[in-house]
């Protein structure tokens, strides 16, 4: 794992050559992660995150509805800071929420001039939400269902 300053300002040309699962680098909230050596351990597993090494992540993160512990893990993996002279890179993946031009450092105060800042908390989203209530309806209809065929057998 890189371990950068963490004001070290890296350009987009060198993030962009952290793309793969060995050397993946992202950017969140305008700060690069070095987020190699977590891939392996992601929840979601490694392609989500793979799939956009060398490239600013945060409107995904955001679009999924990390927890504040996912927050806080990500500004463990700080290397530095994306260079603000040049723009991002368009994602190879589409976000669910429109991108900004501009971002907000991990844990910095929001500006009135930044639309994006750190969540401090868990964002709620209805995607997330209604995923969950779909997975415990289906655990509940297997379970009712699982009774009744109990109950048919006596």
């Amino acid at each position: 794992m890189a371990r950068k300053g963490t004001d070290t300002v890296i350009p987009w040309e060198e993030i962009r050559r952290h793309n793969t699962d060995r050397n993946c680098w992202v950017v969140m909230y305008g700060e690069v992660l070095d987020v190699t050596d977590f891939l392996s351990v992601h929840p979601g597993g490694l392609d989500p995150i793979c799939d956009q090494g060398g490239y600013d992540i945060t409107s995904s993160f955001e679009s999924i509805g990390h927890s504040s512990v996912a927050l806080e893990k990500a500004r463990s993996f700080k290397i530095g800071l994306a260079s603000p002279a040049m723009a991002a890179p368009t994602q190879k993946t589409r976000s669910l929420v429109p991108e900004s031009t501009t971002t907000t450092p991990l844990g910095a105060a929001a500006s009135t001039t930044s639309p994006q800042s750190p969540p401090t908390t868990a964002p709620t989203t209805t995607a997330g939400s209604s995923f969950t209530i779909n997975i415990l309806l289906l655990v509940v209809a297997i379970v009712v269902g699982y009774y009744a065929i109990m109950a048919a057998r006596i």
